[in-house]
Parts: C-alpha cells; structure tokens; sequence
C-alpha cells in the first residue's frame, strides 16, 4: 500500500499542478476573456504538451539540474508581458506561458516518480489537481482579479521546487517501478495502444454531450469529477488491479455518458469513470520505458494535444458525438484488455 511520503508527495504536487494551471489558465483568458482564438489554442497547447518528451529527457541526462527554475523565471516573464498591447509581444508571451507550463509538469512528474517505487495513484494525484487549477484561472481571468496574485502561486511552486529538489534532482535517483502488460505483446504494440487511448480521452473530454452545462457551478462540478476519476483511478489500480479498472474505465462509463446528457449527475459519474484511464496509460507507458518518466509522461501529453486536434476544425452534434463515444469507448477497452496482464 501507499507509504506516508508517497502520499505526501502526491498532495504536495496536487497543489503544485494547481498553481501551474491557475497561472496558465489566467494569462491564457487575461487579454480576451472567454474567448481564446483557435490560434492562440493550438501554439499554447503545442508549445505546453508537445515538448514535455524533450524536457524529461533532457532532465534524465542532467538529473541534478532543478529545471523547474527556469519555468518559474517564464512564467514571471509572462505575468510582466501579458498587458502588452502589441500582439507580437503577446504571442511571445504565450510561448513563455507554454514552455514554463511544459517545464513545470515534467518537474511535477518526476518529482513524484521519484518517491513512488511501484504505486500509481501519487502520479495520479499530482495529475488531478491540473483540473481544479483550470477553472480558478479561468474564474480570476474572468473576474478581473489583479495579476498580482499570481505571484502568490509562483512563489508556492518555487518554495516546492526548492523543498524537495533533494529527492529528485540526484544521480543515484531511482523512480517508479511498474510491470502491468504482457510484454510479449511487444513495445510497439503496447506504445500504440496507451497512445490510441489517450488520443480518445482527449477527444472525448470535448465531444460529450452536456445539456446541462449553463452555468460556472457546472463548469466546477464537472472539473472536480474530472480530477476525482483521476486521482480514483490511480488509488483503485493500486488496490483492485489494472484489469478491473480498465472496465470500469472504458465499459461501465458508456450508459451514464450516453444518457447523461441532460441528467447532469449521469454525466459526471461517466466522465469520473472515463479519466481513470488516465493512471493506466501512463503505467502502460512506465512499464515499457523503465527509469525515465519524464519522457513516458511527455508521452501522455503528446496524446493529449493529438486528441484535440480534430475539434479545431470540425464540430459534430450530440447524436454523432454519442455514436463515437460508444465506439471509442469500446475500441479503448478491447485495446486495453489485449496487452494488460
């Protein structure tokens, strides 16, 4: 079972990824409100998701650097630009937003690896609290609070990275250890597998049906049970097994997604359900890629951008959105169950 410093750790960097969010989610909303171009979109969550491989494996090589020092200094660069007028200087400031967001989740991530040797629901902790960080960010955007108070939770984030650097920015540092697919399924096999999976939880936390979504409590309710399946996720793979958790997951979330679209309990209880997947790849991912998860969560974040990419350009109704739902849902399960022992 979990230890008293893996769930430290895990609650520590629950707040961390908050603070990370909060920031990124405010600057992103800051200048135009609500509304956030396509444009700005995709550069923010390519620059955010894409180099988190390049940035674990550049830690795997210098694992005494504390990196995350360098996303604090971006993101204070950041919070000094935003109000800039010109829109040029505003995009660089998106790519400083980007990167110090990339940094920061790879600090995070083998932070936690670090002090986890073979359970999965510290990371999944850490993972959760990104959800709740979105919907303060996009509140203090919204309501016009002063941009000082980010400094509040720079400052959080740097007492953190300095704290525990210790543990993780070492040379004999060892990381999580987690053996959960048929290897003799072959690592490509098991690559493309996690990697199809996080592409579909991706896409579907944009295609599902929410009739029930007028209102900021709603946009709260459904980020917490976004971060409750997670972090569930993680603590039910520890306990019941992968197996179990990857039906659960991928099965017995379809009835309350597909008729949950105007009763909002349903829905949420099928969207907790869902994002367990979430410790499940990534553990796939740990098990083929032993003692770098950086590079395995890059890898997580990677699918994460791909899955958004089809909603910059298309955009189905509910019924169509419901088929597929059902149909990747399915393909995630018989994907799933093929290569977890």
């Amino acid at each position: 079972m979990h230890n008293r410093k893996e769930t430290l750790y895990g609650i520590i960097f629950f707040a961390f990824h908050l603070c990370i969010e909060v920031v990124s989610y405010m600057l992103l909303y800051l200048k135009y409100g609500t509304y956030v171009s396509a444009f700005i979109t995709l550069i923010y969550d390519f620059f955010a998701f894409v180099p988190q491989v390049l940035i674990g494996e550049i830690h795997n090589k210098h694992k005494t650097w504390n990196i995350g020092f360098i996303g604090i200094i971006f993101f204070a660069i950041a919070v000094v630009l935003i109000k800039a007028e010109n829109d040029v200087i505003y995009l660089l400031t998106i790519l400083f937003l980007s990167f110090a967001n990339a940094i920061l989740h790879e600090c995070g991530a083998i932070a936690v690896a670090s002090v986890s040797k073979k359970n999965i629901f510290p990371s999944a902790l850490f993972v959760s609290g990104g959800t709740i960080g979105i919907v303060i960010g996009r509140y203090f955007a919204e309501a016009n609070f002063s941009i000082n108070y980010l400094f509040i939770f720079i400052i959080i984030m740097l007492i953190i990275l300095t704290v525990t650097d210790k543990t993780w920015c070492r040379n004999d540092v060892s990381y999580i250890n987690v053996n959960i697919v048929n290897v003799d399924t072959g690592k490509i096999v098991i690559f493309l597998s996690a990697f199809f999976v996080l592409v579909v939880r991706s896409f579907m936390g944009f295609v599902l049906p929410l009739a029930w979504k007028v209102s900021f409590l709603h946009t709260v309710l459904l980020s917490l049970f976004l971060g409750i399946g997670k972090a569930l996720g993680g603590y039910l793979c520890d306990t019941i097994g992968y197996k179990k958790v990857t039906f659960i997951s991928t099965i017995l979330c379809v009835p309350f997604i597909v008729f949950g679209n105007k009763f909002m309990i349903l829905s949420l209880i099928g969207i907790m359900l869902f994002s367990m997947t979430m410790s499940i790849t990534y553990a796939m991912l740990l098990s083929i890629i032993k003692n770098n998860p950086g590079v395995a969560f890059g890898i997580t974040t990677i699918g994460l951008f791909v899955g958004v990419l089809p909603l910059l350009f298309v955009s189905p109704s509910d019924s169509i959105n419901v088929m597929v739902i059902v149909i990747l849902s399915i393909l995630s399960y018989i994907t799933l169950i093929r290569v977890i022992k």
